[in-house]
Parts: C-alpha cells; sequence; structure tokens
C-alpha cells in the first residue's frame, strides 16, 4: 500500500438511506486499507410540526436531532449539532475531504486548503431525489474533483456540461 491518507467524508445527516450506506462501505474499507478515516454529519433540521412530533414521542423538543440509527460504523464519526454546512471549523486537516450529497457540495467547495484536496462522490442523479433541479446541475460544476459510482452518471454529467476529469469508482 502506498503512504497512509486522512481522509474526511461530509454527509448531510447519517442514517440509513443508501447512499449513507455507501458512504460508511467507503469509509470502513478505506481505514482498513490503513487510512485515518473520518465522517462528519450534521442532524436533521427539524421544523415546528415535527418538533412536536418528536415531543409527543418522547424524542424532546429539539431543533436538531441526530438520526435514530446510521450506516456508519467502525470509523470516527462526529455529528455537528446543526444542520447547515460545514465549515473550517467542523472539519479536521486533511489530505482530502469528500463531499457526498448535493447539499454538501457548496460547503466543501468553501473550506480552506488545510482541509484537503476537495471531491464529490456523486451517487446519482439526485434531481430525481429532492427536487433541487438546478441547484444540484450548479454543484457539478464546482471546482471539485468528480466520482462517480456508477458508470451512468459520467455520461449525464457531460450531458450537462461538466468538463475535467470524472473518475467511476463503483
Amino acid at each position: 500500500m502506498t503512504d497512509s491518507m486522512k481522509i474526511t467524508f461530509v454527509l448531510p445527516i447519517a442514517d440509513t438511506s443508501g447512499g449513507v450506506r455507501v458512504v460508511g462501505i467507503y469509509a470502513e474499507r478505506l481505514a482498513a486499507r490503513g487510512h485515518d478515516v473520518r465522517v462528519v454529519s450534521g442532524m436533521r433540521d427539524y421544523g415546528l410540526k415535527d418538533r412536536l412530533r418528536n415531543l409527543k414521542n418522547g424524542r424532546g423538543f429539539s431543533k436538531y436531532l441526530p438520526a435514530v440509527s446510521s450506516h456508519i460504523a467502525g470509523v470516527p464519526h462526529t455529528v455537528l449539532r446543526k444542520s447547515a454546512g460545514v465549515t473550517d471549523a467542523d472539519v479536521p486537516d486533511a489530505d482530502v475531504v469528500v463531499a457526498t450529497w448535493w447539499a454538501t457540495a457548496p460547503p466543501v467547495a468553501r473550506l480552506s486548503p488545510q482541509k484537503g484536496a476537495k471531491f464529490y462522490m456523486i451517487q446519482h442523479d439526485e434531481r430525481e431525489i429532492c427536487n433541487a433541479g438546478q441547484a444540484v446541475v450548479d454543484t457539478w460544476h464546482l471546482p471539485l474533483n468528480k466520482v462517480v459510482i456508477a458508470g451512468w452518471l459520467e455520461p449525464l454529467l457531460r450531458g450537462e456540461g461538466v468538463t475535467g476529469d470524472i473518475e467511476v469508482i463503483p
């Protein structure tokens, strides 16, 4: 193996969704290869209606709550007490920092160089998942190294005018 690297994955929230499962698998396998891997995630931001439901169900009235369970295991995981994007104060200095969802890409792009080379792991056409449309496409044009987990994603990004290298890492 080559030299060990410090790698940070940035998740919006660490729950039991498929995308988080994929990040968990990548994180665990990189750690098993000797890399220092960390995950930083936010908490879900609850509105008033959801906060009242949480209170009724015994979860408290907090605006921010972590997920009840998560696919992140076996690597250090920091859960931030907020839902907004990460800042330099939230992320350790590293060799690589990876945005894992369209909403994490802009904050990762703004991080200082000490937080690592900036990557964007694209797992799906997120326009289909979150109804964010052009906002998702805009993140594909950020100055981040692109990594896609399926071959069909590269032509999709190219069709939206994304230039530069796109690595396919299944």
